[in-house]
């Protein structure tokens, strides 16, 4: 499996450290995500569960979390492995998005614009400027929550 470490120490996220994030595209639009709750980024096809290790991870399709249009998944997808906590218990889950493009410190970070709300109101956090794009910080809680409305959880 072709992964790239990122944080190794992800389960314990802490929001006392720089405002890290990982950018990815979904077709022309830019999201983030906090670096503290990222653990590996990995350019090889996955859909429905995939076995990391010994532990049955579950994929997430953000195109279709986020309500925009389908596409097929090809080899150039990317799947970002996350990390949160939920009553004591680490939960692991791959997110499939179009591009990874960087990790990068964010900048200031302000209220998120109305364009960058009309996806996915309740899972953006705000949103940062990347040179002449604009990036929408997403919530990783609420993205993989089980109570969060999923259309589809794989590609």
């Amino acid at each position: 499996m072709n992964l790239t470490l990122v944080n190794s120490d992800a389960s314990h996220a802490t929001e006392t450290a720089p405002a890290t994030h990982v950018v990815f595209r979904l077709g022309c639009d830019f999201y983030s995500l906090s670096a503290a709750n990222v653990q590996f980024l990995s350019l090889v096809p996955m859909s429905g569960t995939v076995n990391l290790n010994g532990e049955t991870v579950e994929t997430l399709n953000l195109r279709s979390r986020l309500g925009l249009p389908k596409k097929e998944t090809l080899e150039i997808d990317a799947y970002i492995l996350v990390v949160t906590q939920k009553h004591g218990v680490t939960h692991r889950t791959a997110l499939i998005v179009d591009e990874v493009e960087d990790v990068v410190a964010a900048g200031q970070i302000k209220e998120a614009s109305p364009y960058a709300l009309r996806t996915s109101p309740e899972s953006v956090v705000g949103t940062f400027p990347l040179g002449h794009k604009e990036v929408t910080i997403l919530d990783v809680e609420t993205l993989v929550s089980a109570d969060s409305k999923r259309p589809s959880l794989a590609a």
